[in-house]
């Protein structure tokens, strides 16, 4: 698992990352670029998830991407922030998919964000996996709110990054135990084990 954020600074935009992750065609309001990716092979399924008083409006992902981006004002802002899983090969399409739907839900609750999931399978091996792209800031029933800053601290983002790893490590063992499947995760790291 890994966590890293898409930061304007560095050339990349919210709509981008969406269009390319879920194999969707989105145009940027912002910039009139338009992000096609719908020729991928690899998207074995793409969902978005939101908290519960979110405008119903921000579940078409193009509308939630560009409502991301037009949040930002500052040319460096970072726009939206990844969470990328590893999915167990052991499990069928269906509860792949309800995994990463799972650790989605868990996301929006912990941090009232919204967050798309392109679900990508592998060329060749058992590299299955979730991109995760969740808002960087809080969604409410007006729409985006403040910025989700516990991510981004010193002290309490590592806290948070234990807690996502831990989080995926029990949705995953747990769902590879409803599967019947022996195979197991750790999120420690091996010196902690």
């Amino acid at each position: 698992m890994s966590v890293r954020v898409h930061s304007r600074s560095r050339g990349e935009s919210a709509t981008a990352g969406a269009a390319y992750r879920l194999g969707l065609c989105i145009m940027d309001a912002r910039t009139g670029i338009r992000h096609d990716y719908r020729r991928r092979s690899d998207i074995a399924a793409a969902l978005t998830v939101l908290p519960d008083d979110a405008p119903p409006a921000l579940g078409e992902p193009a509308a939630l991407w560009n409502a991301a981006e037009a949040a930002e004002r500052r040319g460096n802002s970072c726009v939206a922030r990844e969470v990328l899983v590893a999915l167990p090969a052991e499990l069928t399409d269906a509860q792949r998919e309800a995994l990463a739907r799972e650790l989605a839900a868990w996301l929006v609750a912990r941090y009232s964000v919204a967050v798309s999931v392109g679900l990508h399978r592998p060329e060749h091996g058992a590299n299955w996996h979730a991109h995760m792209l969740m808002t960087t800031r809080r969604i409410t029933a007006q729409g985006f709110a403040d910025k989700v800053r516990m991510l981004d601290d010193k002290i309490t983002g590592p806290q948070e990054i234990e807690a996502i790893r831990a989080e995926v490590a029990r949705a995953t063992n747990a769902a590879l135990e409803r599967a019947a499947q022996s195979a197991r995760i750790d999120h420690r790291s091996l010196e902690a084990q």
